[in-house]
């Protein structure tokens, strides 16, 4: 495979513009690395940012939180083995030059599978696995879902982006679903050059423009009186996936939690049923300060395998993807 093939297959998202009938993706939009059930490290194959690709990376320390870089691909250097390249120019979320890390950082793009390969120069390695990422060889597999992007206002989901390899989505919680068309305007920024309902019909509107800053997605909106002004769209933990295992589901119930309620519950337990529904219990372990302890229950839910039930203390709905 040539570089520049390869480069026009991860620059799908800003050279093409398209309704998601045009779009045919080469690749997928996303390559993920899991480890105990949970996306580890991930691929934005996107072109989120132009001519670059975006290495998320999931760590541990009192709660989840998200770290990044920006994988220069251009500069990067073909190796003999087709399909294989050596990143050379590395960045991290503020900018800095982090090059210097990485003795080796490596990718093997193949038709299903993406193999990120890890060389840290020891003398910058500090922390552990739950603050950096360590020296490997991680198979990534294609993610069900496009990279999804959501804001949420109080403890509501308003609305969310999918970004995918041909095209964009941004649908809103009434259950309206706009489909963008867009073109680069800059390393992080492309415009949005026409919008399309669910239904087939063009929206009218004067400007919209998505925005890569600091591992989160800002939109500029002046489309009409409900859609009018700048809103930060931050990515999504967990990519959505049709079937999940117990320890994900346990997951997935922590970070819905945190994102609906401000509150990342330590502990979750679950337990599958006869009907193959999980019943999900998320609480916290309580010092009572005289050497006993406690519990503190935060939900419990009943789920399917794709974490869509309900939360068994209020009656309400429930979907851990949202």
């Amino acid at each position: 495979m040539k570089k520049w093939l390869s480069l026009l297959l991860v620059l799908l998202l800003v050279l093409s513009a398209g309704a998601p009938a045009m779009a045919e993706k080469a690749i997928n939009s996303a390559y993920v690395y899991y480890e105990n059930g949970m996306p580890k490290y991930w691929l934005d194959f996107t072109g989120s940012v132009a001519d670059n690709l975006v290495l998320h990376c999931y760590f541990f320390s009192d709660s989840w939180y998200e770290s990044y870089y920006i994988l220069d691909f251009v500069s990067a250097s073909e190796n003999s083995h087709q399909g294989s390249y050596r990143i050379e120019n590395v960045y991290d979320s503020r900018g800095g030059d982090v090059s210097g890390w990485f003795k080796t950082l490596s990718l093997e793009i193949n038709d299903d599978s993406v193999r990120l390969y890890i060389e840290r120069n020891q003398a910058t390695l500090a922390g552990g696995p739950g603050s950096t990422i360590l020296d490997g060889s991680y198979e990534m597999s294609p993610a069900d879902a496009g990279v999804v992007y959501e804001l949420i206002e109080g403890r509501e989901l308003k609305s969310w982006l999918v970004l995918n390899s041909g095209y964009a989505e941004l649908h809103f919680s009434d259950g309206r679903i706009w489909y963008l068309e867009i073109e680069g305007s800059g390393d992080y920024t492309v415009n949005v050059t026409k919008i399309i309902s669910q239904t087939g019909e063009t929206v009218p509107f004067r400007s919209l423009t998505l925005s890569y800053v600091q591992g989160s997605m800002l939109l500029n909106a002046d489309v009409n009186t409900d859609f009018y002004g700048t809103f930060l769209y931050n990515p999504r933990v967990f990519l959505q996936r049709n079937s999940c295992g117990a320890e994900e589901i346990g997951r997935m119930a922590q970070m819905y939690y945190y994102r609906h309620h401000n509150f990342y519950p330590p502990e979750a337990d679950v337990e599958e049923n006869a009907d193959g529904t999980f019943s999900v219990h998320l609480y916290e372990i309580v010092n009572n300060g005289d050497g006993t302890y406690h519990t503190a229950t935060s939900a419990w839910y009943t789920v399917d395998a794709a974490g869509v039930g309900a939360d068994d203390i209020f009656g309400d709905p429930v979907d851990l993807k949202m």
